[in-house]
Order: C-alpha cells, then sequence, then structure tokens
C-alpha cells in the first residue's frame, strides 16, 4: 500500500517525497542488495567514469564524478550506496537530507522511480536522490527534467533486473562497525590514533574508513580498515564538551555503513 502526502511549499527548487513498502521475502533471510557493480552500472548507461572519489563529506555514499556524453541529460555526479538493510538506508538517506539547507516540498513528478525519492529541481538541472530497498542513488543532472526522469527510470530498472550490476542474496556476515577505537576523551587540537574494527565488507585492503565531524564538513580521519588511523581532533569548530563524530565504512562495491558517537573534547 502506497501512501502520497499532498502538502505542497514553494521555494526555488522543488523535492520529491513518495514512501512505498517492498513485497516480503521468501526464506529465512530477507533479500538484499549485496553491491552495485559501478563500472557494470556506468558503462550500461553510457557514461564514463573521470574520477571516483570515494566518501565524500556528507557521507551518503561513495562519489563519482562523470562524463555523460551523448544523453539527452547532462549527468555529471553520482553518489552511490549499498547499506545493510531498507531500515539503515533510510536512516541515512534522513540524516543527509536533515544536512541539506533547503526544507522539503512534495510533488509526484518522480514518483516512478524508486521506493522512495527526493528530487531538488531549478531552470536547467537539479539532484535526484531515491531508494530502490537498501540501495541509494543520487545524481546531479543539467538539462530537462523529463530526461533526467528517463535515466533515473533506466538505472532504476537495472538495478531490479541486472544481477551483473546489482547482485541480491544475503551478507555472509551483516557489514558493521563493531568498533570506531576511538578514545572517549580527546583534548582539542590533538591527534589520537585509533584502530576501528569492523566486519562484513570482505577485503581490508579495499575497504575505506573515514571519521567526520557530525556536524561539520571535517574530515578527521580516514585509511584503510584495520588499520591505525590518526584522528585529528577539531580546534576552533567546538568548545569543549560532547561532540557527535560520524564514522562511516565503505568497500568496493559501494557497500556503506555509517555509525555516529560522542566524544568528550576537551583543553
Amino acid at each position: 500500500m502506497r501512501r502520497r502526502h499532498d502538502t505542497l511549499n514553494t521555494w526555488w527548487a522543488s523535492l520529491v517525497l513518495v514512501v512505498g513498502t517492498a513485497a516480503p521475502s521468501v526464506g529465512d533471510e530477507p533479500q538484499v542488495y549485496t553491491g552495485i557493480k559501478h563500472e557494470a552500472l556506468f558503462s550500461a548507461l553510457g557514461i564514463r567514469v573521470e574520477r571516483a572519489w570515494g566518501v565524500g563529506r556528507e557521507a551518503g555514499g561513495l562519489e563519482y564524478n562523470v562524463d555523460s556524453g551523448g544523453l539527452p541529460v547532462q549527468a555529471h555526479s553520482f553518489r552511490l550506496a549499498v547499506h545493510p538493510s531498507r531500515q539503515a538506508a533510510e536512516v541515512v538517506a534522513g540524516r543527509y537530507i536533515r544536512l541539506t539547507p533547503r526544507g522539503p516540498t512534495e510533488s509526484s513528478q518522480f514518483a516512478q522511480v524508486g521506493d522512495l525519492r527526493y528530487a531538488w529541481t531549478s531552470p536547467g538541472g537539479g539532484r535526484l536522490l531515491f531508494l530502490r530497498d537498501n540501495v541509494t542513488i543520487e545524481f546531479l543532472w543539467r538539462g530537462a527534467d523529463a530526461d533526467a526522469l528517463a535515466l533515473a527510470r533506466q538505472i532504476d530498472q537495472l538495478i531490479q533486473t541486472d544481477r551483473t550490476i546489482a547482485p541480491r542474496g544475503t551478507f555472509p556476515q551483516v557489514p558493521e562497525i563493531l568498533s570506531t577505537g576511538v578514545p572517549s576523551t580527546i583534548a582539542k587540537n590533538s591527534s589520537a590514533e585509533v584502530r576501528p574494527e569492523v566486519r562484513g565488507f570482505g577485503d581490508p585492503q579495499k575497504t575505506t574508513v573515514k571519521v567526520f565531524d557530525a556536524g561539520q564538513p571535517l574530515t578527521l580521519a580516514q585509511g584503510k580498515a584495520q588499520e591505525n588511523l590518526m584522528l585529528h581532533a577539531p580546534a576552533d569548530v567546538h568548545p569543549v564538551g560532547s561532540v557527535r563524530l560520524l564514522m562511516v565504512a565503505a568497500n568496493e562495491d559501494n557497500v556503506f555503513v555509517a555509525k555516529e558517537f560522542t566524544i568528550n573534547l576537551t583543553d
């Protein structure tokens, strides 16, 4: 059953939000997407990757700058993430939306895409974020909204039907951050060595871990899983006291986990 909300607020852009529920899975464990093979996805779309940035400061997935070539719409940036569950995908999308400076409006313009979708549009371009089960896809475009919708529908269809792009099953181990390894108390303008503990991502040398300031666009630490990372405590951004941080871990198949935690910042 789908539930549609009709409240509309008007500003320079439009945000679309429609919520749906997935059909129940068959078997002992729910089937989920276990990866997104971005090279296969972009090849099927006729898009060339110019640069893979890894996890960006918004911590919503892995970022790719692309050249969309001769497509009717000029898509120039993608963010992909495969979450351990649909609930985890919704949590990450919700945090990302809260960080967006302009509040949402609601419409049905992109209602044919995904289970849950948000779209910002303005004259000549926009940005779309949509969920398909436990996957989140975001892209920025220049061009007509109708052409962006066509591209989004093609991506959504490929995810649902092409298992060389989006394998589906169960994770051998549910991806998770078992421990951040971050000390509970850190002095301002200092560094601390941390060793995160993660599982379910495969090869640790192909798994990236980053620590962000949850309230500021600051990357405090980054490196490979199961390596010692140096975390640099912010000097002037926060007063002493409790500070929220965000650790993310992601692998080459765009499997992505985020964990919020707090530290005590002292002088």
